[in-house]
């Protein structure tokens, strides 16, 4: 008899666990069957803030662009409707967004969370360029639903192009690069409003004051700006700001400075 039961055990309770776990996968399903069913209560967009700039995006030209891409409103439609992932690719696709997040919270919200691309400098040639350049070289277009405070850069610039990175004595990879300098530099960042291009050399305008700052070509960058520090800390004070219409670090080892009416 106990070999009976023991028997009757050993079948008993596999079939038992089986059978429980048939029965979760069904509830699993039905629930995500009944969630599939909930409608989108509502849609939320949120702009993940730019650290070293000051950037905004318009949310509402993003709901826009859903409603373009997917030819509906989200909001009262199934949960079930709706690609999560594919609505992350499209947001991905805008020259604005460097990363989308969207997902549906407890309550049916729908989330996106978006990370705007981060501009360092704007170009402004007066020959019809105009646009953004981002922390990584990518060109962000123009546009009314995008704004940021950053450097300027004006003078001749060559155009934009997917590889000038790579590329050898390319004058935008030197602008690129010189802009990244003066934004790592707490005090040059503080100091510096515009970045002239002038026959291959740059021209730095300060935020305060007239005065044109002669850079020269692109490098010993760190020694230049060593050299510009010291003639502010020192010099300025006791001579004043308005006594100099230009300082010019061209030199190996001096700060040549002509006075506002003449040298």
């Amino acid at each position: 008899m106990k070999k009976q039961l023991t028997n009757l055990r050993a079948w008993l309770w596999p079939a038992l666990g089986m059978s429980g776990l048939v029965v979760l996968v069904l509830l699993v399903l039905t629930a995500v069957s009944n969630r599939k069913r909930e409608e989108i209560r509502d849609v939320l967009i949120d702009i993940a803030e730019v650290k070293s700039q000051q950037a905004s995006l318009d949310k509402q030209s993003f709901d826009d662009l859903l409603r373009k891409s997917f030819g509906i409103t989200f909001t009262g439609r199934p949960l079930g409707e709706i690609d999560i992932r594919r609505v992350e690719a499209v947001l991905e696709q805008d020259p604005f967004v460097k990363a989308a997040e969207v997902w549906v919270d407890t309550r049916y919200d729908l989330h996106i969370l978006l990370y705007p691309r981060e501009p360092v400098l704007r170009i402004m040639d007066g020959k019809g360029q105009d646009y953004y350049l981002d922390i990584e070289g990518n060109r962000i277009p123009k546009s009314k639903k995008f704004w940021a405070r950053t450097l300027v850069a004006t003078g001749d610039i060559p155009p934009h192009v997917p590889d000038f990175k790579e590329r050898k004595n390319y004058l935008l990879k030197d602008l690129y690069e010189l802009t990244l300098d003066i934004l790592n530099d707490p005090y040059m960042a503080g100091l510096t409003e515009q970045i002239h291009v002038q026959n291959g050399e740059f021209i730095l305008y300060p935020k305060v004051g007239n005065q044109k700052i002669y850079l020269g070509k692109y490098e010993q960058i760190e020694d230049k700006f060593e050299r510009l520090k010291r003639f502010y800390e020192k010099v300025l004070p006791v001579k004043g700001l308005e006594r100099y219409k230009s300082i010019d670090l061209r030199f190996d080892g001096q700060v040549v400075c002509k006075k506002g009416n003449g040298k």
